[in-house]
């Protein structure tokens, strides 16, 4: 990788990293002093050849400083801890609360992703929804009928006066084709 391509990756990589360190540090000094020590180990592995198919560069780079954060508040507790001799009880409950707090942010961060997820199934099932209000009634009952209630065949066409179940099949599969295309037609209307 180049020094143009590696600035590129620098500047994606800088918002979307420093956004979730300064809630992690609570300081933005820190949170920049962490992401460019990430960045510079990155750096000098990439040259190395120890960095290798990293698909979500983002996401490596943010971890790689959060533990260097980590490291860092443990390297201050334990050096803290031994010139003070006695509060190290006060010490220990930071260390414990620094804990909970990133505990905490990985929580927060799994609930978004949760979210996001729901969200587009939210929106594709409304999608779905449109796309089924597309077709006709017949081809509406024959798909619910048969996909969401799971009534056999034979069942749906003594319902809704087929001669029998291969009809309704022949049917079902048109219907089908109908609203896959009426689906796909919306998708991309609204992309």
């Amino acid at each position: 990788m180049n020094e143009k391509k590696f600035k590129e990756l620098f500047d994606e990589c800088q918002a979307f990293c420093l956004h979730r360190l300064n809630r992690l540090t609570r300081s933005k000094t820190d949170a920049e002093d962490v992401f460019m020590e990430a960045i510079s180990r990155f750096w000098v592995d990439l040259q190395a050849g120890k960095v290798k198919h990293q698909k979500n560069i983002r996401g490596f780079l943010y971890i790689v400083a959060k533990r260097l954060w980590i490291d860092k508040t443990r390297k201050v507790q334990f050096q803290r801890t031994h010139l003070i001799g006695e509060a190290n009880i006060e010490l220990t409950v930071k260390i414990q609360a620094n804990q909970y707090y990133t505990d905490t942010y990985d929580t927060l961060i799994q609930q978004e992703t949760r979210t996001a997820k729901k969200q587009k199934m939210a929106e594709e099932k409304a999608l779905l929804d449109r796309a089924l209000a597309k077709l006709g009634k017949r081809c509406q009952n024959i798909l619910v009928k048969s996909i969401v209630y799971k009534i056999p065949l034979k069942q749906i066409a003594q319902e809704l006066g087929f001669s029998n179940a291969n009809t309704v099949k022949v049917a079902k599969s048109r219907c089908k084709k109908q609203l896959i295309h009426a689906y796909q037609t919306l998708q991309t209307n609204t992309k």
